[in-house]
């Protein structure tokens, strides 16, 4: 089970890897401590592909905070 369960693990891991890679983001954001190989994808379906891009980030943009205005998020 557990072997079933390491090559289930191994090979999500390599299809966000894939996923990373095609979305452009670069290897050196996986240098970031915390950071997954799926927050990567992430960070990548919303523009982040380098280090710089991810040190243009607010913490709101982080924690994926919304303004909302008289009901609408802008």
């Amino acid at each position: 089970i557990q072997t079933r369960a390491r090559e289930y693990l191994e090979k999500i891991e390599a299809e966000h890897d894939d996923k990373r890679k095609a979305l452009g983001v670069e290897d050196e954001l996986r240098e970031i401590p915390g950071i997954t190989t799926a927050m990567m994808v992430t960070l990548g379906e919303d523009g982040v592909k380098t280090i710089e891009d991810f040190a243009g980030y607010a913490a709101d943009d982080l924690t994926g905070w919304k303004e909302r205005k008289d009901g609408e998020t802008k």
